[in-house]
Order: C-alpha cells, then structure tokens, then sequence
C-alpha cells in the first residue's frame, strides 16, 4: 500500500495528531500560570511565624492587629512568607503560648510546626501610656537558638507615625533576609515624585534607653509566680504546725505525729527554696533590665548535650 493510498483512507475529519512541540508548549503554559498564581509557594523563601507571647494592658485583640501590620510590612519589604496576627492564634493552642516559651526549645518547636514556621517572632506587647512597646526575639527552631532584636516604639493612636515604625522595622528584625524585589507597576524607591515629598514630623528615634526586654519580663512573670507558689507552701507549713500545736502533739505523743512533722518540714523546705529561686528570678530581670540601653544588641543561645545514663545537660549562654 503506497502513501496515497494509507492517506485515502484515513477517518474523514480527523486530524493528525501533532506530538512534541505541541505538548512542549502545553507544559510551558501551564509552569507560567502556576508561577503566576497567586499563593503558590516560591522555592527558597522563608516562611515566618509571629506570635504575641504576651500583651500587657491591652486585648489579645489589640495585640493581633499590631502583629498583622507587622506581618505586612515583613511580606512587602522581605522575600519571606508570613503568618501574623488572629491567623497565628487560631493554629496555637486556646490559651496561647507560656510566658517562658521562647527559652524552652521544645516550646519553640512546637510553635514552629503548629505554624509551619522556618524561623519564629515572639512578641511581647506592652502599652506603656501613649506608645506600645514590642519586644522581639527571634528564634530558629531547627538551630535552637534565639536573639534579642530592638525594641519597637509604636504610638496608641496610630497614624503616619506607626506606618513609620513598621515600615522601618523588616530589616532590623530579619537582617539576614533578601530584600523583595519590587514588582511590575511598583514605583522605585529612588524614583518617586518630587510632589511627594512633602514635609513631615520628625521620626521618633530609635529607642536607646533602658526598657523592658523580653528577658526582663520573662524573669518577673517567673520570679511573681515563685513568690506566690512559695507564698502558698509557707501557709500550709503554718497551718499544720498550728494544727499540731492544737492537738497538744508538742507535750503528747499523737497519732502518726512523725508523718504529720515530716509533711510540715516539706511544706516549709518548698516554700524556703521558691523564695530563693524568685530572688534569683527577680535579680536576673533586674540584669537585664539594665543592660538593656546598649547600642549591640542581645543574644541568647540555648544548647542540648546527652548525659550518660540518660537525660539531657541544658546550657545557656549568650551576649547581653
């Protein structure tokens, strides 16, 4: 059967299926849509977990609206993918995250996986008359390690001044992120219209003074709660050597009065060593307290060792 004859009878209306650089441009046209769409996740770029650790004298509310600003500004300065604000506290567990959790690397892991994290920002949101201060601390879950980054000066009443703040804020607190390039119909930072630049007020500098850095506040909310744990054993501890007092066990012998004085004696121990250790607690927030006015910033690097026989050796070190 010569040519002619295989393409006489070929079904009438059928094409010949064209293979190769049809299919090739199928595949290319389906890449540049998946790039282009919107969500699709891009190789190489962090994905970020901000997380309020605390918020004092202000609604857990109050405190998601300041961490999803602070969410936009990283996502529009920084090659990174954010998850801020009530989108973050609905992945946490309902009552949030302990107070101490950024110095407890199993803590900060599971923040981490809850959010899909590559690297976290604690926030700790204090109102403070009419400015909010945030403290950040940074933290890699993978590395376990964490950082003290500078604090965040935001005014109560918003306006231009905040959209300062956190505009200024992305490179300070992730330094080691790519700047994101600006997109199509995006205006240069250095071509901006002259009619633009208009006067303003001055921008509120950069705070340098002692304040309440993360380590100060996590030191007190440990150091109160000690005291009032202590606080709890010295009354048990009095109230049972009153009770054997009562009972006459000081000139009689009583019914199981060893155990009963050993009970006592432990109540007491407890409180002796809660009392030492919100000392120890207070007198390290007053440390950091005071060394919080430096220019360099602090660091705090949290290290795990298996101890023989079992268990683990916790260290902690850093630069403050």
């Amino acid at each position: 059967m010569d040519r002619a004859e295989r393409i006489a009878m070929r079904p009438a209306g059928r094409a010949p299926v064209r293979r190769g650089p049809a299919l090739g441009a199928g595949l290319a046209a389906l890449a540049l849509a998946l790039a282009a769409a919107p969500g699709v996740a891009r190789a190489g770029v962090s994905r970020v977990g901000v997380v309020v650790a605390t918020a004092v004298n202000m609604s857990d509310a109050d405190a998601d609206a300041l961490a999803s600003r602070l969410g936009e500004a990283l996502r529009g300065k920084l090659e990174v993918d954010v998850v801020a604000g009530a989108d973050a506290r609905r992945r946490l567990p309902p009552a949030g995250v302990p107070d101490d959790c950024v110095a407890r690397p199993d803590c900060v892991r599971d923040v981490a996986v809850r959010l899909g994290g590559d690297e976290l920002l604690f926030l700790f949101v204090v109102r403070i008359g009419p400015h909010v201060q945030i403290d950040v601390t940074w933290s890699d879950p993978d590395a376990g390690s964490i950082a003290s980054r500078s604090a965040l000066i935001v005014p109560a009443t918003g306006g231009a001044e905040e959209d300062r703040v956190f505009e200024a804020a992305p490179g300070r607190l992730l330094p080691h992120a790519s700047p994101r390039a600006p997109q199509l119909g995006e205006p240069e930072p250095d071509r901006e219209p002259a009619t633009e630049l208009v006067s303003s007020p001055t921008p509120m500098p950069e705070r340098r003074g002692r304040h309440i850095n993360a380590g100060a506040l996590v030191s007190g909310v440990v150091s109160v709660a000690a005291l009032a744990t202590g606080v709890g054993f010295a009354v048990a501890a009095r109230e049972d050597y009153d009770q054997l007092e009562e009972d006459g066990c000081d000139v009689t012998a009583c019914p199981r009065v060893n155990r009963r004085v050993d009970r006592m004696e432990r109540r007491a121990l407890a409180a002796d060593i809660l009392f030492a250790g919100a000392g120890v607690a207070a007198a390290t927030g007053i440390i950091f307290y005071l060394t919080s006015g430096g220019g360099s910033e602090s660091r705090m690097e949290i290290g795990a060792a298996p101890r023989a026989g079992g268990g683990a050796l916790l260290s902690l070190g850093g630069v403050f």
